[in-house]
């Protein structure tokens, strides 16, 4: 699941466990981290998403009102930020990608499907 290793990539590049419960201020930027994450890269709601760390939806929507304002404050957290965001949106689009070719794959096999059935029944009809 998304979610799981987004999870996994946030705690281990802040070195932190986002699921605390905690208001100190390193887990509080971690967790907007892990919630602006899922929300630009699923689609899953911001109840789904605060689920996975122990919030309900509210906390996920205070931490994204609120998550361009703390970049802009801690210029430290907005530089581990963009090196997390690069490799999340980098992993994500491999994963996203071998997807897409598989979908493509089959896809393709079932028309290649449809096309042998018609050419059995057109060699069928000229027995």
């Amino acid at each position: 699941m998304i979610l799981d290793k987004l999870l996994k990539r946030v705690n281990n590049h802040f070195d932190i466990d986002i699921t605390q419960n905690s208001r100190k201020r390193e887990l509080v930027m971690a967790r907007a981290a892990f919630f602006w994450l899922a929300r630009k890269k699923t689609r899953y709601s911001l109840n789904r998403i605060g689920l996975m760390v122990k919030r309900d939806h509210s906390t996920v929507l205070y931490s994204m009102n609120n998550f361009e304002n703390w970049l802009n404050c801690d210029s430290n957290f907005k530089n581990e930020f963009e090196k997390l965001r690069k490799i999340v949106f980098n992993e994500l689009s491999v994963d996203d990608l071998m997807q897409k070719k598989l979908i493509i794959k089959y896809k393709f096999l079932k028309i290649a499907k449809e096309l042998l059935i018609v050419e059995v029944k057109k060699l069928n009809k000229q027995l």
